[in-house]
């Protein structure tokens, strides 16, 4: 999505694989839904991934959810912007 999430990632998956095999876990867990029950990124499903990475540590990265949806309603609310119509003088 940006600059500061993307080096935040890369930051993350490189200290996780020079971590690994010392025993200290690293994850990273992008969302990319709605945090709402019944989403992806449900309460639950968020918590279940939290735990997995500190049971398992199978993964470096988890995503939530779709980061496509997230970029296409970003855009879609950029695109919006300054386009609502001005409250005419008698309101």
């Amino acid at each position: 999505m940006g600059v500061a999430i993307a080096g935040l990632r890369n930051y993350a998956l490189a200290l996780g694989e020079s971590l690994a095999g010392r025993g200290v876990p690293v994850g990273h867990l992008p969302i990319g839904a709605r945090i709402e029950p019944g989403s992806p990124a449900s309460l639950e499903a968020i918590a279940e991934t939290h735990w997995r990475f500190h049971t398992e540590r199978d993964a470096t990265e988890v995503v939530l959810g779709s980061v496509e949806l997230v970029r296409a309603a970003l855009a879609e609310f950029l695109a919006g912007e300054g386009t609502a119509a001005a409250p005419s003088a008698g309101q």
